[in-house]
């Protein structure tokens, strides 16, 4: 529960774990992979969640859209596409086979028309999905370094690495260029154990939290009593 912000409680659980990489939340329904199987778990009463439907579908990673779920599969040589225009009933479409995709790692961001993923030795990856079940290689980009993160928002693509890139839509495909990005300066901690003072360095907020999980302190930049 997140009625109070700085106070979040644990208000309900799932009885069986959850061994996927990826949780994704629509309204009330939260979509996820345990060993292979998409799992769509209700959460309408959070004190009580339940699986409404278990699909076993050789699943390892996903993203989805308002009506779209594709999934990266290791059974099969490409992916699978679900419906989830009824969320509850989520129902198999097609399979789909972007050869890139066979090397996807989990960064992956979707929009209306647009699939990206973040694949090993390549950089990004960027699909059409105006034919849901058909997605179509439009560009792509090569980076430096494997991406830990992604998302789509508009006409730019942000990554975990200091560049961001413009998606220029152009009648061969996409382009995609480089924008810059922003500087991230980590917080530097120590001592690793403290019982007196904790000293601070960067310019992230940080917060001190008691074993119930209650913050107590906010912290600052130096020397904290």
């Amino acid at each position: 529960s997140l009625a109070d912000p700085v106070n979040p409680v644990r208000i309900g659980a799932l009885e069986q774990g959850l061994a996927g990489p990826r949780l994704q939340l629509r309204d009330t329904l939260l979509f996820a992979v345990d060993n292979g199987h998409l799992l769509v778990i209700s959460v309408g009463n959070p004190t009580a969640p339940v699986v409404i439907q278990d699909t076993a579908a050789g699943l390892v990673d996903f993203v989805l859209n308002d009506t779209f779920l594709y999934g990266r599969t290791t059974v099969w040589p490409g992916g699978y596409v679900f419906s989830i225009t009824d969320p509850r009933h989520a129902r198999l479409l097609s399979t789909f086979d972007p050869h890139v995709l066979t090397n996807m790692v989990a960064p992956a961001a979707i929009d209306d028309t647009l699939l990206v993923f973040g694949v090993r030795t390549v950089g990004l990856v960027v699909h059409s999905i105006a034919v849901p079940d058909s997605p179509t290689l439009v560009g792509s980009a090569r980076l430096s370094d494997d991406v830990l993160g992604l998302a789509v928002v508009g006409d730019t693509v942000y990554t975990s690495l200091v560049t961001r890139y413009r998606l220029v839509r152009m009648p061969s495909g996409i382009e995609l260029k480089p924008i810059g990005g922003v500087e991230v300066r980590p917080l530097r901690v120590w001592p690793s154990v403290a019982k007196s003072v904790l000293n601070i360095e960067g310019r992230d907020e940080a917060a001190l939290f008691d074993a119930s999980g209650r913050r107590v302190l906010h912290l600052k930049s130096g020397a904290n009593d």
